[in-house]
């Protein structure tokens, strides 16, 4: 029994050391993920014989990649006058006319919970009244009233299909043999 504890205790280390010597091959100062170690020869199922990417973060107290947060630790929840301060700086800082995208705001540091808490930047460009970025992608608006989805007479094809008791693909293919007639092989 004392054995084989020692033994898991041997490949455990084994792992950690392949893990540190990854992170110090990328020149990363938090722990690589899962990806970029099986890159390295190490795959999950060594990483769950260990406990996973947080339990060796906990051992060898390196953050992993990606956390805002360490677990146990409450981060501070920013204000909506903070959050809303941040991306007017934000804008300012980068010297732009429009609302700063959210790949942007992430570079600072706000998240995607920040902007939902505040109601998202729509209600923030409405408010201080700041247009966003046109890309040239905007929908088109249609024109005058709803247009039919089918095209025309489909509707009609449609009811009268119903009335002979079939579906309207069947009443086309009827439609094309009637038309066609039948091809022979």
């Amino acid at each position: 029994m004392a054995n084989q504890n020692k033994t898991e205790q041997d490949k455990q280390k084994a792992i950690i050391d392949k893990i540190l010597a990854c992170k110090e091959t990328l020149g990363l100062d938090t722990l690589p993920t899962a990806r970029q170690l099986a890159g390295f020869g190490i795959h999950s199922n060594q990483l769950m014989s260990v406990g996973g990417l947080t339990k060796i973060s906990k051992i060898t107290k390196i953050p992993m990649k990606g956390r805002a947060y360490a677990r146990g630790k409450k981060v501070k929840k920013l204000s909506e006058e903070e959050i809303i301060q941040k991306i007017l700086d934000s804008k300012e800082a980068l010297g732009i006319d429009h609302m700063p995208t959210v790949l942007q705001l992430y570079e600072i540091g706000l998240t995607q919970n920040d902007l939902k808490r505040i109601g998202g930047l729509t209600r923030v460009s409405k408010e201080y009244g700041i247009p966003f970025k046109r890309t040239g992608r905007e929908p088109k608006k249609a024109l005058g009233a709803g247009q039919r989805i089918r095209p025309s007479r489909a509707f009609e094809k449609e009811q009268e299909a119903r009335k002979q008791g079939l579906h309207y693909a069947d009443l086309q293919k009827a439609e094309t043999l009637r038309l066609y007639g039948r091809v022979e092989r």
